[in-house]
C-alpha cells in the first residue's frame, strides 16, 4: 500500500512539472520489513495466545526482539503517514507558487513594451533638440563670418573677459568677506557662547543673590528675634538687679553702712592694663605681676571703664535725691591723682558728673512735688587747701570749720550760701568758684587738684499739708589726690601741698578706720577735711564714696591702696539715718 502511494504521489508531481522524488526504495525496504514481520505473524498466531504470529517461537529473547521490531514498525508507519500529509500540503503550495510566478511574468513583459516605447519617445526628442541646436549654431556662425561679425564677437569677447575679470574681483573681494563673515560669525558664536554663559552666570548670581537674600532676611530676622529676646532678657535682668539693688540700699539703709562704689578709669593711648579685672557688678580682682597670684576685693559696686556719666548717676541718684526727704547726704570721690575723680564730680562741658546732675534732678523732682511742698535751695562751695577751709562762693576767704552739737552739726563760718532756682544757676556758681580753686601740675597729673573741693546744697521745705519743715544737706565733694611724692616729682610749695593732703588723707583713714572698728574715741578734730564730715561719716547721714582707681599696669601700687582704703570704708556703720523733720514755725 506504500508503494502505491508512493508511485502514485512519484506520478503527480512529474506531471505538476515539479522535480520531486520519494525514497521508493527506503518505502519499500520498510515494506517488506512489515511484510516478513506480517508472515510472521501469520505463521505464528496459532502458537502464541497473546500474539498468534509468534506461535512456534520458544526462544524469549527473539520474541522480545520481535516485539520491540513490532513497536519499531508501527512508529516507522506513523511517521510516514504524517509524511504524506506533509508532501501534499507542499504540493498545494508549489501550485500557488506557480501561478504568483506566471503573474509577475505578464507583468514584467507590459512593463518591459511600456519602457522601450517611452524611451522610443525620449531619443526622437532629443534628435530633435540636436537639430535645432545645430541649426542655431550655423546661424550664429554665418552671422559671425559676414560684415562686422568678427569685430562684434571679438568685442563682445573682450567685454566678456572684463566681465570675467570683474567677476573675479568680486569673487575675491566677495571670498574676503565670506572670510571675514566667517570670522565674524565665529566670534558671534562664541560671543553667544560667552554671553550664554553669561546669562547662565547671571540667572546662577541672580538666584545666588536672592538665595542671599533670603539667608540674609532670614538672617535678620533670627538677630532680630535673638535681639528681642536678648533685649528681654536684659530688661528682665536690669529690672531683676534694679529690685536686688533697692532691697540692698534698703538694707544699708536699716544697717547705715557707708556705701562704696569702685570706678575704674578708661585707658588712654599707650596704657595697657594687666593687673586688674573685673569679675562682677560687684568685684574686682587685682594680679600681682611677681607671684601671679590675684586677690579678689568686694565692693557696693564696680563700675567698668566704659560705664557713661548717665549710667553712674542713676546708681547715686536714688541716694542723692533723698536730701528732697530731710536726709544729710554726703557722696565723695577718693583715689590716686589722675585716677578720674574730678571727671566723676564734675566732669567736662560736654558730658558733666555727679554735680550738675544731681541738683538737675532735684530741681526735677521738687517741681514734682510742688503741688505738696515748698522748696528752697542754696548751695555753697569751700575748699581745704593746705588744711585751711576758704569760701569760694566770693573769691578766696578763709574760714572756720567748728561742731556745733547734736543739733546744728557742723557750721562753716563765714560761709556764703547763694539761693539758686536751676541747674544752670548752680553750674554758674561752681564754676565761678572753680576759677579761684587750688590747681598745679605735676608728673601725674597735668591739671592735679591741689586741694578738697566742697560743694554743699541746702535744701529746706514746707509741707502745705501738714505745716511741716523739712532739712537736708546734701555734701558733693572732689577730694584731691593721693599721691607718692617720688612718682608726682613735686618740690617746694607743690611737696607742701602733696604733705597736707597726704596727712588729710591719712587722718581720714584714720577716722573710716576707728568708725570701722566701733571705737569710743574718733579723732575728728585732727584735720579741717576729718572735721567737716563728722556729722558725715559719724552722724545721722547717708554716704556715698567713689573708690577711683587706674587701671593701667604702672598704677597698681597706688590702685590697691585705694582698693585696701575703700574696703576699710565699707566697714563703717554710721547707724539708722533719719530725716530732719520738724514742725514749721507759724
Amino acid at each position: 500500500r506504500l508503494l502505491k502511494k508512493g508511485k502514485n504521489l512519484g506520478a503527480r508531481s512529474d506531471n505538476d512539472g515539479l522535480n520531486t522524488s520519494v525514497d521508493v526504495g527506503s518505502v519499500a525496504g520498510n515494506t517488506e520489513t512489515a511484510s516478513v514481520m506480517t508472515a510472521h505473524s501469520n505463521n505464528n498466531n496459532q502458537a502464541n495466545d497473546g500474539d498468534p504470529w509468534l506461535e512456534g517461537i520458544e526462544n524469549p529473547s527473539l520474541i522480545r526482539y520481535l516485539k520491540s521490531l513490532q513497536k519499531q514498525f508501527l512508529a516507522v508507519n506513523a511517521q510516514l503517514d504524517d509524511n504524506e500529509m506533509e508532501l501534499e500540503a507542499l504540493a498545494g503550495k508549489h501550485k500557488t507558487l506557480e501561478k504568483t510566478i506566471a503573474t509577475k511574468t505578464t507583468q514584467l513583459e507590459e512593463l518591459d513594451t511600456k519602457a522601450h516605447e517611452e524611451s522610443s519617445e525620449y531619443v526622437a526628442e532629443w534628435q530633435r533638440k540636436v537639430e535645432a541646436a545645430k541649426a542655431a549654431y550655423d546661424r550664429a556662425k554665418e552671422d559671425a563670418t559676414g560684415d562686422g561679425g568678427v569685430a562684434r564677437l571679438n568685442a563682445e569677447i573682450e567685454e566678456c573677459k572684463k566681465k570675467i575679470e570683474e567677476g573675479k574681483s568680486h569673487y575675491v573681494k566677495i571670498s574676503q568677506e565670506s572670510k571675514e563673515m566667517s570670522t565674524k560669525l565665529e566670534e558671534l558664536q562664541r560671543h553667544s557662547e560667552l554671553q550664554q554663559k553669561a546669562d547662565e552666570a547671571k540667572k546662577a548670581i541672580d538666584q545666588l543673590t536672592l538665595d542671599e537674600r533670603a539667608a540674609e532676611q532670614e538672617y535678620k530676622d533670627y538677630v532680630a528675634s535673638i535681639r528681642t529676646d536678648m533685649g528681654q532678657m536684659v530688661a528682665a535682668y536690669k529690672t531683676i538687679e534694679r529690685q536686688r539693688r533697692e532691697t540692698y540700699n534698703k538694707i544699708q539703709d536699716l544697717k547705715g553702712n557707708l556705701r562704696v562704689y569702685c570706678r575704674i578709669k578708661p585707658l588712654g593711648p599707650g596704657e595697657a592694663s594687666e593687673c586688674v579685672s573685673i569679675v562682677d557688678d560687684m568685684t574686682i580682682r587685682i594680679k600681682d605681676l611677681d607671684t601671679n597670684q590675684h586677690q579678689d576685693h568686694e565692693f557696693d559696686l564696680v563700675i567698668g571703664p566704659k560705664a557713661t556719666q548717665e549710667e553712674i548717676f542713676e546708681e547715686a541718684r536714688p541716694l542723692a535725691t533723698s536730701v528732697l526727704d530731710g536726709y544729710n547726704v554726703c557722696i565723695f570721690a577718693y583715689g590716686q591723682t589722675g585716677s578720674g575723680k574730678t571727671y566723676t564730680m564734675e566732669g567736662p562741658p560736654s558730658n558733666r558728673g555727679i554735680n550738675y546732675r544731681t541738683v538737675r534732678e532735684l530741681f526735677n523732682v521738687a517741681k514734682e512735688r510742688s503741688a505738696d511742698y515748698q522748696f528752697h535751695l542754696s548751695v555753697s562751695v569751700m575748699e581745704i587747701y593746705n588744711d585751711k577751709a576758704f569760701d569760694l562762693s566770693s573769691g578766696r576767704t578763709p574760714a572756720k570749720v567748728r561742731w556745733a552739737g547734736d543739733d546744728a552739726g557742723v557750721v562753716v563760718e563765714p560761709l556764703a550760701k547763694k539761693a539758686v532756682t536751676s541747674a544752670d544757676d548752680v553750674q554758674e556758681a561752681l564754676d565761678k568758684a572753680y576759677a579761684s580753686r587750688s590747681i598745679a601740675g605735676t608728673n601725674m597729673n597735668a591739671h592735679s587738684s591741689r586741694s578738697h573741693c566742697v560743694l554743699t546744697v541746702f535744701v529746706t521745705a514746707r509741707n502745705l499739708s501738714t505745716n511741716t519743715q523739712i532739712r537736708g544737706k546734701l555734701h558733693l565733694i572732689d577730694l584731691a589726690g593721693s599721691e607718692r611724692v617720688k612718682q608726682s616729682g613735686v618740690e617746694g610749695d607743690r611737696l607742701k601741698e602733696a604733705s597736707h593732703i597726704n596727712i588729710s588723707l591719712t587722718h581720714l583713714k584714720t577716722v573710716i578706720g576707728a568708725l570701722a572698728n566701733k571705737k569710743g574715741h574718733v579723732a575728728y578734730r585732727n584735720s579741717t577735711l576729718t572735721s567737716l564730715l563728722q556729722d558725715s561719716l559719724g552722724g545721722n547721714c547717708k554716704c556715698l564714696m567713689f573708690a577711683n582707681i587706674s587701671g593701667e599696669t604702672k598704677n597698681v601700687p597706688e590702685s590697691v591702696c585705694t582698693i585696701k582704703y575703700a574696703a576699710e570704708a565699707r566697714k563703717v556703720e554710721v547707724g539708722k539715718v533719719t530725716a530732719n523733720v520738724s514742725k514749721a514755725a507759724k
